[in-house]
């Protein structure tokens, strides 16, 4: 495995599955990991577990202003983020025919899994420009590739 001693990493939605997966190996890779989800609490004992150091911050990908605000939110000495995980997801009213479906639900699943995850970009991007380093992973669903029936929102996003 590739050592990213002294690197950071910022993952998204890593409260549970792929989100917390990916923290862990990237943990067990060396780097330092900050997750971020909604579930603050759920995040401080996940990190209990990792090998590495890590920092567990409150994030709704969703919410403009949660996401703008992330790099002010950071502790000096973890701003500098070599890796940016966006993982965040979420399927909001789930499987239902499309004409019986919810268009705020609908709304809702392409903020968090579109709009989140540009708006991160964009206020992470400006510092990994100016260290003229940095990487960015967008996770994705097997759904965009193998639509399922009735999740249209979701497979779409």
């Amino acid at each position: 495995m590739t050592t990213l001693q002294g690197k950071t990493a910022l993952v998204t939605g890593a409260s549970a599955g792929i989100g917390l997966a990916t923290a862990r190996m990237l943990s067990h890779a060396g780097a330092r990991v900050i997750c971020c989800a909604r579930a603050l609490e759920r995040l401080q004992i996940q990190l209990d577990e990792m090998p590495g150091p890590g920092l567990a911050v409150e994030l709704d990908v969703a919410d403009a202003v949660s996401a703008a605000s992330l790099p002010d939110r950071l502790p000096q000495d973890w701003q500098a983020v070599d890796i940016l995980v966006n993982n965040a997801g979420s399927d909001i009213g789930g499987r239902q025919p499309f004409h019986e479906g919810d268009i705020n639900q609908w709304a809702g699943t392409i903020q968090t899994n579109v709009t989140g995850l540009m708006q991160v970009t964009a206020a992470m991007l400006p510092g990994m420009l100016a260290r003229e380093q940095g990487h960015i992973v967008n996770i994705g669903s097997t759904q965009g590739l193998t639509p399922v029936a009735g999740c249209g929102a979701y497979t779409a996003s």
